[in-house]
């Protein structure tokens, strides 16, 4: 999925592809877990790719949270 994030404009979803995984056991998830998870989905990491997820209840400018670290996985447990 892919966010557009113009200068001074909205931003807003450009790409209609969703892809997800069900029941992942958050005291185990990991970077290293999602990174085989995206593999298995068909994601090839030919180019640098960045995670980031939307908290509940929040909009693409203030919800979009980094996913780059073992906090951040933590954070985004507690938010799902």
């Amino acid at each position: 999925m892919v966010v557009y994030l113009p200068r001074g404009g909205s931003r807003s979803y450009v790409d209609d592809k969703v892809s997800y995984a069900d029941c992942v056991d958050g005291d185990l998830f990991s970077l290293l877990e999602l990174n085989a998870m995206l593999k298995d989905l068909g994601y090839v990491k030919k180019v640098p790719m960045w995670y980031h997820f939307r908290a509940p209840d929040s909009d693409l400018y203030f919800g979009l949270h980094d996913l780059a670290t073992h906090s951040d996985v933590r954070f985004l447990d507690l938010c799902v």
